[in-house]
């Protein structure tokens, strides 16, 4: 992994993980998939305007690459913020991404991807941290909902973290505009169905707005760096980006992190710099 690339995937950590709380807090005000539907589609323009720095063109291919991922982000959002509005953020995100890192890391591994000495070390720091930030002991039956939710809603972001790795370059962020695009009509529909309403209460919007402009700006710089990392050290850097989440949740959404937690926090650290090294 290149040095750009380490600066985009831990600058995507962080800014995804604090869209992903504003989204949790929003959640627990809101309809949860109204919340997903919105902050996905106001992040459409805010992707748009990056992707118009970024460069590149619309491509046919990748467009299309871009709309299937459109279909996983989509599932996933709803997911998560389904499971955000029932659980700890701290519990549901680091069982998303676990989930969402298992998926692309296997088919890395399956296409014959390098796996170095440092990967793999990188891997199981990072498994040891995953399991330190998210196991939370009791729950009840709301916790275990939120639970399945989130491993739902991994395999949805797992989908979409194999597609965007197929596009190039070429398309800059095109394709993240698309994908992003059609998760909010996916979102938007399910909104409609399932809770008969699309709108967000007041006191919500303000916080759906920062998951949209946050989501979008790290959001984008994922993809760029999926377009040239390999799948499995893009699997196991996502499986560790909920420890940022579990950081913010801590410190605006009061969901307090034991020691154990904390701990892992600072090895998700280790493993991140570990990977860098690959």
């Amino acid at each position: 992994m290149t040095g750009t690339e380490f600066v985009l995937l831990s600058f995507a950590i962080v800014v995804i993980g604090s869209a992903d709380v504003f989204g949790g807090i929003a959640s627990r005000r809101a309809r949860p998939l109204a919340v997903g539907a919105w902050s996905q589609a106001a992040g459409v323009p805010v992707l748009a305007l990056i992707a118009v720095f970024v460069g590149g063109s619309f491509v046919g291919r990748e467009i299309g690459i871009g709309a299937m991922a459109g279909v996983g982000s989509g599932v996933g959002i709803g997911l998560m913020y389904l499971g955000f509005s029932v659980a700890p953020m701290g519990v549901v995100a680091p069982t998303v991404a676990s989930t969402a890192a298992a998926l692309p890391a296997a088919v890395g591994i399956i296409n014959g991807e390098p796996f170095g000495f440092a990967t793999g070390v990188g891997f199981v720091l990072a498994i040891v941290a995953i399991f330190l930030v998210g196991y939370v002991r009791g729950g009840g039956a709301h916790r275990v909902r939120g639970v399945l939710m989130a491993i739902g809603a991994g395999a949805g972001f797992g989908w979409a973290i194999i597609a965007y790795s197929a596009t190039t370059d070429a398309s800059g962020v095109w394709s993240a505009v698309v994908g992003r695009s059609v998760g909010s009509v996916i979102l938007f529909a399910a909104a409609a169905i399932t809770a008969k309403s699309v709108t967000v209460d007041r006191a919500a919007w303000r916080v759906t707005a920062w998951a949209a402009v946050l989501g979008a700006t790290g959001f984008s710089a994922y993809v760029v760096a999926a377009q040239t990392v390999s799948l499995v050290i893009l699997g196991i850097v996502t499986g560790i980006s909920p420890t940022a989440t579990a950081v913010f949740a801590a410190l605006f959404a009061h969901d307090r992190l034991s020691v154990r937690q904390w701990s892992g926090v600072a090895l998700a650290g280790v493993a991140v710099t570990v990977i860098s090294l690959a």
